[in-house]
């Protein structure tokens, strides 16, 4: 967790107290303490950091304020954030950014880090704080506190290191603090101006008076070059005017080399002035600061400041690049509104396009292509448009192999599966009972015979009469009995496959006359069925053609034609609606292939556009939900 420290002081106690260790006789490390802290207590920082570059991108925590031994992994990633703004830092003196910590005590989150001046013992060294966010106004302010502190840490290596006394020399003068008022009304009134050319005449007047300028200009980017758009205390002028021809070569020279120029120079450094000595030579002015104006990293337009007396002091020039940095992007949303809507449609245009041939977002840009690419393929380009159905093997000669009478199962001689030739033996009823019935039948045969003769001999006509029918009784019960003896063995009808009729619920188990025992199927004249679902009938008749492939064997496709359609929908518990279809195999049927087989067939309806194929289903489905 972070310290909730109590201390406040008062804005003008602490730039005291700052403006005291330029003096400090405390140690180096108390010294950079105390700096941060006071600094983070001016900006109302709960937490800051100080870091270091000791050696190319190594950099470490000179000082901290805020942390304490319990807050490690909080400190650990504030590190991180500050790291990330480095570079920005390091080339603009200052960067800022949103931040989302739930660790802090308010959502409403900025970072701001800000460059220090160099010492001996470091190559760049910046303060890093984390305040709460009310407007741009209030950051502003922060910034230009923190910035008008930031040679004091210079002060510590030189009297540690050199032993010099030195005496406070205060950095806040009233010219300062003046300036530093003048750059927050401008910001805060240049956000109320609506249009483009109003505010950029209010933004060079205003800086000319509050800077003491004797001319500041603006010129902005039209058709890749930068004009002239407004001039302090000019309300109108011609652009074919020898000092505007100067002006615009000062633009291009510092937008060409996107650098700030100062000139007379007084470091001597790379950067072309060419423009702007002869701009020096050919004027009254003593010296000219030029600073771009940066739109997500592209120069918009060059702000041109001049003095005929004295020059920029190092504060001016400081409050100047903030004051252009924070101005730029209300001033090109400006300009960008108060264009026609063609125009804003042509350069929208223009910048994205710009922006999409750069090297950046590589695989992002190589993504867009990528799917745009497909996407004209899809539409302008045709595939062959097939339906996939469900399919299985069937035939018509199937037998059904029933029970003759009631009786007993006493062997199986088949497995459901099995390949049988006509006329093999299946099954066996149990034949012990048939014989029993059969001796019982011939019994009563012999008996009535016995019975007919005694009443011939006795001359009783009507009792022989009744034996004669007992007896006649008697042997067609025998003939019965003959019939199922010779039905108790069933055999197979026709050579095929066992499709119904299992041994181990056979064998044993005491069967009805008219029970189903076997099925057999022929393995041959097998065609295939199709289930069409409701949605893709519209789209197949009898004369189309196809693929399918068996589950058991899903890498060998065969050819089928559709013969018939039964135009009746039935109901399936899977597929729901559906179409019966019957084809025709086409290729010579396998050896392995039985009947009741299912596999997945593929209809070729003919070539369709890509888009449709992919997309008709999905579009089909909104619009029966949307009924459109």
């Amino acid at each position: 967790m972070i310290s909730q420290s109590q201390e406040s002081h008062q804005p003008k106690v602490l730039i005291d107290l700052l403006q005291d260790l330029r003096a400090s006789n405390k140690s180096t490390k108390e010294s950079f303490e105390e700096f941060l802290k006071y600094s983070s207590l001016l900006v109302k920082a709960p937490v800051a950091l100080l870091l270091s570059e000791k050696e190319e991108a190594e950099w470490s925590v000179t000082a901290r304020y805020g942390f304490t031994s319990e807050s490690k992994k909080e400190e650990e990633s504030s590190i991180k954030m500050a790291l990330s703004m480095s570079r920005r830092v390091i080339k603009s003196g200052f960067a800022y950014e949103r931040m989302s910590i739930e660790w802090l005590p308010f959502s409403n989150q900025m970072a701001f880090a800000i460059k220090l001046d160099t010492t001996v013992e470091c190559r760049a060294s910046f303060l890093y704080f984390i305040i709460e966010y009310k407007n741009q106004q209030h950051l502003s302010e922060m910034i230009i506190r923190t910035l008008m502190n930031r040679d004091i840490p210079s002060f510590f290596i030189g009297v540690k290191d050199k032993k010099i006394e030195s005496t406070p020399t205060p950095l806040i003068e009233s010219n300062i603090q003046v300036l530093s008022i003048d750059v927050l009304e401008i910001l805060s009134k240049i956000i109320f101006q609506e249009k483009f050319l109003l505010a950029s005449m209010f933004l060079v007047n205003e800086i000319a008076t509050r800077f003491n300028c004797s001319q500041v200009s603006i010129g902005w980017e039209k058709r890749n070059y930068i004009n002239p758009i407004a001039i302090s205390h000019i309300e109108k002028f011609d652009r074919n005017m020898e000092s505007i021809r100067a002006l615009e070569a000062l633009y291009e020279e510092s937008a060409d080399q996107d650098e700030e120029i100062l000139y007379p120079v007084k470091v001597l450094n790379d950067t072309i002035v060419f423009a702007h000595h002869h701009y020096i030579d050919s004027s009254k002015a003593k010296e000219v600061f030029s600073i771009p104006f940066r739109h997500k990293g592209r120069v918009v337009g060059v702000m041109s400041c001049e003095k005929i007396e004295g020059g920029f002091t190092e504060e001016e020039l400081l409050l100047l690049r903030l004051l252009a940095n924070y101005i730029t992007p209300w001033m090109y949303e400006l300009y960008t509104k108060d264009r026609w809507i063609g125009g804003r449609i042509f350069y929208g245009t223009r910048n994205y396009l710009s922006r999409f041939f750069t090297l950046k977002h590589t695989f992002l840009k190589f993504s867009v292509v990528l799917l745009s690419a497909l996407l004209a393929y899809g539409a302008l380009e045709k595939w062959n448009y097939k339906v996939e159905v469900v399919a299985s093997l069937e035939t018509d000669n199937i037998a059904f192999i029933s029970a003759p009478f009631n009786g007993l199962v006493y062997s199986v001689n088949v497995h459901a599966g099995d390949k049988v030739k006509k006329k093999d033996k299946l099954l066996t009823f149990d034949k012990d009972e048939l014989y029993l019935k059969e001796a019982e039948a011939l019994a009563d045969i012999n008996k009535y015979i016995s019975e007919s003769e005694k009443a011939r001999a006795k001359n009783s006509l009507a009792d022989m009469r009744v034996a004669l029918s007992k007896k006649k009784e008697a042997e067609l019960n025998l003939e019965r009995v003959h019939y199922y003896l010779k039905k108790s063995d069933i055999i197979s009808p026709l050579e095929g496959v066992i499709i119904t009729g299992d041994k181990e619920e056979l064998l044993g188990a005491p069967i009805s006359k008219g029970d189903l025992l076997f099925k057999v199927a022929q393995s041959t004249n097998l065609y295939l069925k199709l289930k069409i679902p409701q949605n893709n009938i519209d789209e197949i008749n009898a004369t189309l053609k196809g693929e399918f492939a068996l589950l058991s064997s899903p890498d060998k496709k065969y050819h089928f034609s559709i013969e018939t359609i039964i135009p009746i929908a039935e109901v399936d518990k899977n597929e729901g609606n559906i179409f019966i279809a019957k084809a025709k195999v086409t290729d010579a049927p396998e050896d392995w292939w039985r009947a009741g087989m299912s596999g997945v067939a593929k209809v070729e309806v003919g070539e369709r556009n890509i888009l449709w194929i992919l997309t008709h289903e999905f579009i089909e489905y909104l619009r029966l939900y949307f009924w459109i």
